[in-house]
């Protein structure tokens, strides 16, 4: 693998899924970082690889793109978390309609019924994100610094002036690198420090935030870097201390059992309102990053699947906003049934259900076995479902289990287009018509925003029998 230097000449055909603009050429692709299809443009040559190198955009050859717009942020290139930041609006609508017609293209799905085709993108105006993680490391200089990984080099970059990001999360990055110092808590290096950096998140209802420190092994300053980051920012309400010396993400849950944390100030949840619930999160419950935009998002979901009050609901992923996806789902239908393999996450999905009122069972582990015991409870009733892909897309065994219940309508949910292309190819062979498709601008400046795919079943026959009914969720 080389790094090369050279310059010349491109014009870009299209968009790959990464927010980057590609050229084919012989045998081999090159993406520009930068780059807008169509547009001819200098770049340079950063990597050569077999099968795709990368260039990125030094200036326009020509006249430019009507899409293009300087990018507000100086940190866009290094950073490279918002990749279409070049883009205009319009332009970013195009490009994610574009990476979804040719991941349906190329998973040969056919025409949506009716000829509707792909809804325009919705977007939810003024949205920030709420929620971020950030990494421990050196500068160049030696200085502790706070940020994301460099794009294209293994260092980090300090983002504390990230125009995606609500205010009090640039005061954080601040504020826990100058406590980090004061209290001389060093950045992990594998054989000595411990800071591996922290994530946090604030609510947009009431202002009040959550933080967790991540460090690589324990250390008495945990409690002291919290209550001293706290005192400057009142917003703090709670502080965890979580312990991860593994390589990879810092604070993810792990599937089955409870991350390894410790609430060393304060209280361990936030309040969001969703749509008039009133849900309670913690510092690693899931929940979207622009809350407005992943609230529309689900509400979009909850439209397009209509529920009426006696229908049965079942949602694969109840995870999705501690519970909150499942219950604007359950207040719509009278009933649901949410699944999701994380214990922690179903126990506060629980008690969101029992303090809002809402009827809904929740139900902890795989999403196939979860289906295999309900399946008593829900055949004969045509069940709506949401399925939440993964990744990599969705899981064999569940959507097995799910067909099974002999649902009327299916809600996928994605965020990787290829995936969702190809599952929706597996569904119409199993007799469903893919009806609409709706984009989410769920992630500003980049092509990951959340798509919905509504697929209605050949099977017209009603159901027979009225959905469970229970005022409040069991625990």
């Amino acid at each position: 693998m080389a790094r090369l230097s050279e310059e010349f000449v491109v014009v870009p055909e299209g968009w790959l899924s990464r927010g980057e603009a590609f050229v084919s050429g012989d045998g081999a692709q090159l993406s520009v970082f930068g780059g807008i299809p169509g547009e001819r443009a200098r770049v340079r040559l950063l990597e050569r690889r077999q099968h795709q190198s990368r260039a990125k955009f030094l200036k326009v050859q020509g006249p430019a793109s009507p899409d293009r717009v300087e990018p507000p942020c100086e940190r866009y290139v290094p950073c490279g978390r918002c990749p279409l930041m070049h883009v205009s609006r319009a332009g970013q609508d195009r490009a994610r309609i574009d990476v979804l017609r040719q991941a349906f293209t190329e998973a040969k799905v056919a025409p949506i019924a009716g000829g509707r085709g792909i809804d325009a993108v919705v977007h939810v105006e003024g949205d920030a994100l709420h929620a971020m993680e950030l990494e421990a490391g050196w500068s160049d200089d030696r200085h502790l610094r706070i940020g994301v990984p460099a794009r294209d080099a293994r260092r980090l970059v300090a983002i504390p002036s990230c125009t995606v990001s609500v205010q009090s999360l640039r005061t954080m990055m601040t504020a826990t690198a100058h406590f980090a110092r004061a209290l001389e808590v060093w950045p992990w290096e594998g054989h000595r420090g411990s800071l591996r950096g922290f994530s946090a998140r604030q609510s947009v209802t009431t202002g009040e935030m959550l933080v967790t420190f991540v460090f690589a092994r324990s250390s008495p300053f945990a409690k002291e870097l919290a209550n001293a980051v706290a005192s400057q920012q009142p917003e703090v309400v709670g502080a965890f201390a979580h312990w991860n010396d593994v390589v990879g993400p810092m604070v993810a849950a792990p599937e089955d059992g409870e991350p390894e944390a410790s609430l060393v100030y304060g209280r361990n949840t936030i309040e969001e309102d969703v749509d008039g619930l009133r849900v309670r999160i913690g510092a690693l419950d899931p929940f979207p990053t622009y809350p407005r935009a992943g609230v529309r998002a689900w509400k979009e979901l909850v439209a397009a699947l209509a529920p009426v009050q006696g229908d049965a609901v079942v949602d694969i992923g109840a995870g999705a906003g501690a519970g909150a996806r499942t219950l604007l789902l359950a207040r719509a239908a009278g009933w649901a049934l949410g699944i999701d393999p994380r214990e922690t996450v179903i126990r506060r999905a629980r008690e969101n259900a029992a303090a809002n009122g809402i009827g809904a069972d929740f139900v902890a582990g795989r999403a196939d076995y979860a289906l295999e015991d309900a399946q008593p409870r829900l055949m004969g009733r045509r069940p709506l479902a949401v399925l939440e892909a993964g990744p990599k897309g969705l899981d064999t065994l569940a959507v097995n289990a799910l067909l099974a219940v002999e649902p009327r309508r299916i809600a996928i949910t994605s965020t990787n287009p290829r995936a969702l292309g190809k599952d929706i190819a597996r569904l119409t062979e199993r007799a469903f018509q893919l009806t609409r498709v709706i984009p989410v601008d769920t992630a500003p400046h980049t092509p990951f925003g959340e798509t919905i795919a509504l697929l209605v079943s050949s099977d017209t026959t009603p159901p027979t029998l009225r959905a469970p009914r229970r005022r409040t969720v069991r625990s």
